[in-house]
């Protein structure tokens, strides 16, 4: 396995390392995310309860408790194509790989809150592994981060904050999301937690069915797919490895 990986996962940016033996040192995320430009710095772990263990940190160093896209491209890093089971900090999740294209049984939504009125705007609210906030305005905000950083700051949401989604219907079988995410504090590309949070908030309010096409900022799209119930959720997408990183930099040279 490879030592550190850079990892796109429909445009979401990670640095993925193997932490097997317990020695990255924490400290380092920051300068790792920002040295990298990347949304999250992933570490795969041991697990006693699973297969492995995906620990994901944010660029400004805090440890979050699920991302998608993140959990995909870990498992194109394990190499294997066998389903497997992670360990994270929002529970266990299996997935698989087909080539390129990796899926992830997702969790059921927790705390769903409808028709919240928040900076002036109709907001929705739902925990798919980490807090998503989704909204459906009639056209894009010209500054997605101006008002997604409102948001995501707002006092009803504190003290852990949230991520904020806009989306737009394009079609009764597509939508288009673009994201901000809490902890990277800013737009990024893709956001596979955020991804389920609109398409499940948009079959609930517009009476959308699975499965649903969702384009993201990066211009490639994620296949959600969901029973009526909400426990049998899919999420499906590309995953492509960027770069490897063979103790390139001074923090990895004393790792």
């Amino acid at each position: 396995m490879n030592f550190f990986s850079r990892y796109s996962g429909a445009g979401n940016l990670f640095l993925i390392g193997d932490n097997r033996k317990g020695l990255f040192p924490l400290s380092s995320i920051c300068n790792l995310s920002f040295q990298h430009k990347v949304d999250g710095v992933i570490l795969l772990e041991d697990s006693s309860l699973a297969d492995y263990k995906m620990r994901i940190f944010n660029p400004d160093g805090k440890e979050a408790e699920m991302c998608g896209n993140g959990l995909r491209c870990l498992v194109h890093f394990i190499g294997s194509f066998s389903t497997l089971r992670i360990e994270t900090l929002a529970g266990i999740y299996t997935a698989w790989r087909e080539g390129d294209l990796i899926s992830v049984e997702m969790q059921p939504p927790t705390k769903i809150t409808w028709h919240l009125s928040i900076q002036n705007q109709v907001a929705h609210f739902l925990n798919t592994g980490v807090p998503h906030t989704v909204l459906f305005p009639e056209i894009f905000p010209p500054s997605i981060e101006e008002l997604g950083g409102k948001i995501r700051h707002d006092p009803f949401f504190a003290p852990l904050g949230t991520n904020v989604n806009f989306v737009s219907l394009l079609s009764k079988e597509k939508l288009a999301v673009r994201t901000y995410e809490r902890g990277v504090e800013r737009e990024t590309l893709a956001c596979g937690t955020g991804v389920m949070a609109s398409a499940l908030a948009a079959s609930y309010l517009y009476g959308l069915a699975s499965p649903l096409l969702i384009s993201v900022q990066s211009g490639e799209e994620l296949l959600f797919t969901f029973d009526s119930s909400w426990k049998k959720m899919i999420l499906t997408g590309p995953v492509k490895q960027l770069l490897t990183l063979e103790r390139t930099t001074r923090i990895l040279n004393n790792y």
